[in-house]
């Protein structure tokens, strides 16, 4: 049973709503600390009703499985992260140390204590924060921004008298040239198909793996990269990405079962159909032929990349993104842009979005 003790926690919900967690804190912090303002006017009924949504209703009342982490600590941990930017360690030593952050989670001095007396670590570790952001999923920690949006906005602490406009680039992780770290992918994800694997760690250094790692190895450790040795490496690369991703499906066609495993067949399709782009696009450069909308990652195709126009940083590669910010400093709009469209053709979309928002009470706005 999935629901006996440490099976699917059931949802436990809110502590103390609305209320510091001890009288002792109440008379230590300020009531002026950002903390306890931010507690006092939220709207935790609406989050803990968002958080319980993401929890399985148990199968036997009567046997409902250990209480999870409740509202106060685990969204009100969620929601810090975002508001300070920092990693989930540091957060929970935060929830231990800091009493500001002890009454905005409803976490008494008394339970530290005590959690201390039986020879725990702590009320909750770095662990646990995953765990809730997962369960919570793209969808629920969304719902969660937006609730906590129309908050801050309901009690006027985002004053939207004044648009701050910017667009700038999400920079990747991605090498240049980059031809030959695509091919390489490409080479490895078929292979993983032939050999019937959907992790990489598994696959057995087949011959072509061994030479699709020398041919990167040839060109990644020469003293000099030129044009000619990348169109070189890069045509045998090709040839190998040919004759794998031939492999692929034959492997495909002859075990029906391979489909079976939806990871696996999740992989084939990747190699398919990126993969076949990558190589149809290394093919044309080689041709020399003119290439749009070129693909520069495998696992993020929609990746372009952003003529910076600027001397120690000409090109990067990401995505173009519009951010629109009030004029004390919170972010009330963003935008991802596919490709690398002129800033200026954006602007009109973002004003007006800002101006539906915040209606009679926009007034101004600076843009770069």
């Amino acid at each position: 049973n999935l629901f006996d003790g440490g099976g699917i926690p059931m949802f436990t919900g809110l502590k103390l709503q609305n209320d510091l967690s001890s009288s002792l804190l109440d008379g230590i912090i300020t009531p002026e600390h950002e903390l306890v303002k931010l507690k006092g006017f939220l709207d935790w009924k609406e989050l803990n009703a968002i958080y319980e949504k993401s929890f399985p209703q148990p199968r036997n009342k009567n046997r409902p499985g250990r209480a999870s982490i409740s509202t106060d600590l685990g969204v009100g941990l969620t929601l810090l992260k975002q508001i300070y930017v920092i990693s989930d360690r540091d957060l929970v030593k935060m929830v231990h140390e800091n009493l500001a952050v002890m009454a905005f989670c409803s976490v008494s001095v008394q339970e530290i204590l005590e959690c201390r007396l039986k020879g725990k670590k702590g009320l909750i570790d770095a662990s646990t924060l995953t765990y809730i952001r997962r369960r919570l999923g793209k969808k629920g920690l969304m719902e969660m921004e937006r609730a906590f949006y129309r908050q801050l906005k309901k009690k006027k602490l985002i004053k939207g008298k004044t648009l701050i406009l910017d667009t700038t680039s999400l920079e990747k992780r991605i090498i240049y040239p980059t031809e030959v770290s695509l091919l390489k992918r490409v080479i490895e994800h078929a292979e993983m198909v032939v050999q019937g694997v959907i992790l990489k760690k598994d696959m057995v250094k087949s011959e072509v793996i061994k030479a699709a790692n020398k041919l990167a190895k040839v060109y990644y450790t020469a003293r000099r990269r030129t044009t000619e040795l990348l169109d070189t490496v890069s045509r045998k690369m090709v040839g190998l990405a040919r004759e794998t991703m031939e492999k692929a499906g034959g492997a495909v066609k002859k075990g029906v079962d391979i489909l079976e495993d939806l990871a696996l067949e999740g992989i084939y399709r990747k190699v398919k159909e990126t993969g076949g782009k990558i190589v149809e696009q290394v093919e044309a450069k080689l041709a020399w032929e003119k290439v749009k909308d070129k693909i520069v990652s495998y696992y993020e195709p929609h990746v372009r990349a952003l003529p910076k126009g600027k001397i120690h940083k000409p090109c990067e590669f990401g995505t173009k993104a519009t951010i629109a910010m009030s004029g004390n400093g919170f972010v009330t709009d963003y935008d991802l842009h596919t490709g690398n469209p002129n800033e200026k053709s954006l602007l009109p979309e973002m004003v007006e979005r800002h101006k539906r928002e915040f209606g009679g009470e926009f007034r101004e706005g600076t843009m770069d």
